[in-house]
């Protein structure tokens, strides 16, 4: 499912991922979920690459 997400740095373009594990009958697996993002574009590519090189800011 694409999503867009406008921010301070333009508007960020990611294709969201849900997968789930396991069988009903496994309780600690059936609670397992995981979603993925995947950058769409070069723009939102670059973007979120200098946001992960940035240092942390503590306002």
């Amino acid at each position: 499912m694409p999503l867009r997400v406008r921010t301070p740095f333009g508007g960020l373009s990611l294709l969201g991922t849900m997968a789930t594990c396991g069988a009903p009958a496994d309780v600690t697996l059936s609670e397992l979920a995981m979603e993925l993002f995947e950058p769409l574009g070069d723009f939102t590519t670059r973007a979120l690459r200098a946001l992960a090189d940035a240092p942390p800011s503590f306002t």
